[in-house]
This record gives structure tokens, C-alpha cells and sequence, in this order.
């Protein structure tokens, strides 16, 4: 019969190294050995009825604070360890933010950081992986190793691109999205369902196979009769009353497109 002390697993030091290796380099070329001039973070967006100050912080000062910080948190991450505790998550979580504003110092010095338009575009950039990633959840539950993900939401993009520009309506844009990603799915199940394939291997060969029709098709095609094929337009930005007009948070996520809400 094994013991509790068998059994206990060892959290081990990576964290706290990885991260204190990583405050070194911040402070270092970030801070000590980085841009002179001021930065400065843009909180509110100029046409936000609300108005918040803008930080602005030298941009070495900005790189020594975050390496200092980032050497806080690696230390607060090795006391865990030492007692054989996972670092926290919000550990981690803070300890990125401080990279990033400290990085963001460091390539707009002497300019300034729209911090809500990054946040904005972030958020917007995120919608198709945060997708994919669902899909590959739902897959793995069901037993499919789907390798062919990437195939199917550029299927559904094309498609989507085409079909928006013939009809002019969103629509049926979507509709034939989803049709088509359904169609590059459904190969994939039949092959490893039914033919027993290599699931793996049956997901990298859609993928190329996509890949390689879509830019076929773009290329002799799309760029041939842009304007009645490949000009589908953008969805309206819908506001969220009051909920949009919250400083920061209100132009990420209460004032969107409906495929980001």
C-alpha cells in the first residue's frame, strides 16, 4: 500500500525560474539598458463622452518598476514552491499584464498606447481562436482528435467572403460558413469513424487541402472580381447603452460586432 508522502507530487522550481529569468531580462534591457522618453497610456478613447487622465511614465522608469515587480511576484511564486504549492493563476495572469505594459513602453517611447483600441483589437483577434479551441474541446469529448480545425474555419471564412459579396447580406454569408466547415468536418468523421484512418494524418491532409483550393481560388479568382466577390462589407458595431459608455471596459466589450458578442 502506498503512502501519502508516495504519492505527494513535487511542484518543483520552473515557475519561479522562468519568471525571475524573465524580470531579469525586463529590468535589464527593458529598464536599465532601455528608451529614453516619455509614454504615454491612453485610458479613454478621444470621442468617450468620459474622459480619464493619461499615464505617462518615462519609459526606462516604466521597464525598472515592471522588472522590480516581476521579480515580486517570481519570489512570491518560489515561497509557494518552496512549501510545495502550485503558483496562483492571478500570479500568473499579473506577471504577463507587467510584461506586456512594460513591453508596450519599451516600442512607444516618445509615443503614446491606445490602450482600449489594443484591447479591442485583441479581443476581436481572439473570437476566431477562442472558437477553435471550443470546437477542439467539444471534438476530444466525443472521442475525434480534430487536427483539422484551422481547415474548417478557413472553409467557413471563404465561403463566408464569397457568398456575403454575391448576395450582399451576412446571412447568408454565415449560413454557407457553416455548411461548408460541416462538410470539411464531416470528411474528417467518416474517414475516422467509418474507415478507421488515422485521425492525425486524415486532419493535416484537409488542412494542406484547404489551404492549397483557397489560395488557388483567391488567386484566380477573388483577385480577378474583387468588387463582386471578395467585398462582403463589415457587420454594424452594436453599442450596449450605458454599458458602453464605462471608460475602458465599455469600448471592449459592450461596444461590438454581434460575431464578437
Amino acid at each position: 500500500m502506498t503512502t501519502s508522502k508516495e504519492t505527494e507530487v513535487k511542484v518543483g522550481y520552473k515557475s519561479p525560474i522562468v519568471m525571475g529569468s524573465i524580470g531579469l531580462l525586463t529590468l535589464v534591457f527593458l529598464g536599465l539598458l532601455g528608451r529614453d522618453g516619455m509614454v504615454a497610456f491612453e485610458i479613454s478613447r478621444r470621442t468617450d463622452s468620459l474622459q480619464l487622465p493619461t499615464l505617462d511614465i518615462d519609459s526606462s522608469l516604466l521597464g525598472v518598476l515592471a522588472g522590480l515587480a516581476m521579480f515580486a511576484l517570481a519570489g512570491f511564486s518560489l515561497s509557494k514552491a518552496i512549501k510545495n504549492l502550485k503558483t496562483p493563476i492571478w500570479v500568473s495572469i499579473v506577471f504577463g499584464l507587467v510584461g506586456v505594459t512594460a513591453l508596450l513602453g519599451w516600442l512607444a517611447a516618445e509615443k503614446s498606447v491606445p490602450i482600449a483600441f489594443i484591447a479591442g483589437t485583441a479581443l476581436v483577434l481572439a473570437v476566431p481562436i477562442i472558437l477553435g479551441a471550443m470546437a477542439g474541446i467539444m471534438s476530444e469529448r466525443v472521442g475525434i482528435t480534430n487536427i483539422a480545425i484551422e481547415g474548417q474555419l478557413l472553409t467557413g471564412a471563404f465561403m463566408a467572403a464569397v457568398v456575403s459579396s454575391i448576395t450582399d447580406n451576412f446571412l447568408f454569408g454565415v449560413m454557407a460558413a457553416m455548411v461548408t466547415s460541416a462538410l470539411v468536418s464531416m470528411i474528417l468523421a467518416v474517414f475516422s469513424i467509418k474507415f478507421l484512418a488515422q485521425q492525425i494524418i486524415v486532419g493535416v491532409v484537409l488542412n494542406v487541402l484547404v489551404i492549397g483550393v483557397t489560395n488557388f481560388l483567391y488567386q484566380q479568382w477573388l483577385t480577378e472580381d474583387a468588387e463582386n466577390v471578395n467585398f462582403p462589407g463589415t457587420m454594424d458595431i452594436i453599442k450596449i447603452p450605458v454599458l458602453s459608455d464605462i471608460p475602458l471596459l465599455g469600448p471592449v466589450f459592450f461596444e461590438n460586432r454581434i460575431t464578437v458578442f
